[in-house]
């Protein structure tokens, strides 16, 4: 409890955050962003397991730009980063931790981590107006069979007046942790299949006709920590999205 109570302290001395505040936050460490550019959007911290397959996947699906903040890796993620050419990088004075007092677009004040807001600001500050991307560096998106790319994606969001698109997300896992100690960086997506086969089947989300859903059963990870008493005495302050646009 005193835990909790001292990192809300902190984001009451750290005032309230608006999107209009980030700018003064955020320093371009390498590139220039072309706001005309299909662009993907993620938050990044010693992610070089993931890195080159992570590129090559999403560049073969038409993203054109990568928009990377980069949370103080130290494993050379920072250094791959800036020999991408499509990629500007982007930091932030802010951790991912760090908890906050913040107003979303709707207006409403909510403690959240720096993570989550940075998610919602860095969007609305550099691609405003653009269709774009987030995702996480160990998610990879697979398109419907009919759609070729992203922007086949877009063209059919834009026809039907959408601005956004719900996809569920499903969670890959080796047979066992050991399995992942000593496996190299992977190059491709079939790399990741390849080492994590193995799947949680069971549905999590019903989705309604109208877009509608709702949680009809908890994650594997969820599950396996109530089974094993995991996190019992943990902050209180979580904001682990269960879905992403």
């Amino acid at each position: 409890m005193r835990a909790v109570l001292k990192h809300f302290i902190k984001a009451l001395r750290r005032g309230l955050w608006t999107v209009e505040r980030v700018p003064q936050h955020i320093d371009v460490a390498h590139g220039s962003l072309d706001p005309n550019r299909l662009t993907l959007f993620s938050i990044w911290r010693n992610e070089m397991f993931f890195a080159e397959a992570f590129f090559a996947h999403y560049r073969a699906l038409g993203v054109q730009q990568f928009l990377i903040l980069d949370d103080g890796s130290t494993d050379g993620t920072s250094a791959f980063l800036q020999q991408q050419q499509d990629c500007v990088t982007i930091r932030s004075d802010l951790s991912f931790g760090d908890l906050l007092i913040a107003r979303g677009l709707d207006g409403k004040m909510a403690k959240m981590r720096a993570g989550k807001f940075l998610k919602i600001a860095v969007p609305n500050l550099f691609l405003r107006g653009q269709f774009s991307i987030y995702v996480d560096a160990d998610e990879f998106l697979l398109l419907p069979p009919d759609a070729a790319d992203l922007a086949a994606v877009i063209a059919r969001l834009s026809q039907r007046g959408d601005k956004a698109a719900l996809a569920s997300v499903v969670e890959f896992y080796p047979s066992k942790l050991q399995d992942l100690t000593d496996a190299p960086p992977v190059r491709s997506i079939d790399d990741l299949f390849r080492q994590s086969p193995f799947f949680d089947a069971r549905a999590l989300l019903q989705i309604s006709p109208d877009g509608s859903y709702e949680k009809i059963a908890p994650s594997a990870s969820r599950r396996l920590f109530d089974r094993e008493d995991v996190f019992a005495k943990a902050s209180r302050v979580r904001n682990s999205p269960r879905h992403k646009t």
